[in-house]
């Protein structure tokens, strides 16, 4: 087989040397596939390391933020509730106040007027009886004044 009898036997043997030719090739490349491979498994390893620590950081910070969103909706909701507290004991006084009232007008207010009533008369009959000359006093005051003036005026003391 030294010579190509044919040109199906130079196909071949062609065919054989570029087959020859593509696996020097491919024994040539493989250090570099190899180089390659282990640098890709290198840089996984890293990027994990990073992903690793990267994420427990990512981690400590949302364990941050979710106690600070935790304190602030406590002291939110605290607030809030404190505000409906005040404002329902608020209305709560006023209807008592206002139930009181009208109670007190409905039961109280009449037998207390009925009992005024008497009171507020003897008082009237009281005032009356202790100083009859009272209501004639403002009359004899009067008097004695324009007595005075006309004696002073007629006498001479007063000029007019």
């Amino acid at each position: 087989m030294s010579d190509p009898d044919t040109s199906r036997e130079a196909f071949f043997l062609e065919a054989l040397g570029g087959m020859a030719s593509l696996i020097n090739r491919l024994e040539a490349i493989a250090p570099a596939m190899d180089e390659s491979q282990r640098a890709l498994v290198q840089a996984s390893a890293k990027f994990s390391r990073q992903a690793t620590e990267q994420g427990a950081a990512f981690d400590g910070h949302i364990v941050q933020f979710t106690a600070k969103v935790k304190e602030h909706a406590v002291k939110h909701i605290a607030q809030r509730a404190d505000e409906v507290t005040r404002h329902a004991l608020g209305l709560q006084v006023q209807a008592m106040e206002e139930s009181a009232r009208a109670l007190f007008l409905k039961e109280v207010g009449p037998e207390l007027r009925q009992l005024c009533e008497p009171l507020q008369r003897l008082y009237a009959v009281v005032q009356e009886s202790s100083n009859p000359w009272n209501a004639w006093l403002t009359h004899a005051a009067t008097a004695t004044f324009a007595s005075l003036t006309t004696w002073a005026v007629t006498s001479g003391v007063l000029k007019p």
